[in-house]
């Protein structure tokens, strides 16, 4: 597979546009979580390196890359890789949080994405291991998390009982 997992540029403007009517099925943070109708593509890219270098931060975020799935150079899917956790990442974010396009699934994209991502948790940031979480019911989630060496350390039951997350770690 020919897929290259790596931040968005300048010229993928019309790659983002497409990727983004490829998860209009989804929740729009499956895809992007900072670009609105109201934002420019150039603003949205300075936001993305901002986020990744750790300026201007929301509340609760911390320092992350969002890399984009390109595939024969359409985006179908994308990995958001958090450079550090914060309580709620280490109890239900963790690391890395990735998605496919749905009319991409299960052709080994997100095996594929999660391996990529865990390259550069190893290489670009220096991390020795990560955690990776996911509903406990998403047997394709935790399959690709157990592919590429996730190890289950327990799962966490939300305080209002109705969500249960696998908790993995992967060592790189």
């Amino acid at each position: 597979m020919n897929l290259v997992l790596r931040p968005l540029t300048i010229n993928d403007r019309e790659a983002f546009f497409e990727g983004l009517s490829l998860f209009s099925d989804m929740d729009r943070d499956w895809y992007t979580f900072v670009w609105n109708e109201d934002m420019s593509y150039e603003n949205h890219l300075k936001i993305l390196d901002d986020e990744c270098h750790g300026k201007n931060l929301k509340e609760g975020r911390v320092p992350s890359s969002m890399l984009y799935a390109f595939l024969d150079g359409k985006i179908v899917g994308r990995s958001s890789i958090r450079h550090e956790l914060n309580e709620f990442l280490s109890t239900i974010g963790g690391h890395i949080g990735y998605a496919v396009a749905t009319s991409y699934r299960k052709q080994g994209i997100a095996t594929e994405i999660l391996k990529q991502s865990l390259l550069y948790c190893k290489n670009e940031l220096g991390l020795k291991k990560v955690l990776l979480t996911c509903d406990d019911d998403n047997v394709a989630s935790y399959r690709t998390i157990e592919k590429n060496g996730g190890l289950l350390e327990d799962r966490y039951i939300a305080t209002d009982g109705t969500v249960v997350k696998r908790r993995y770690w992967i060592k790189l």
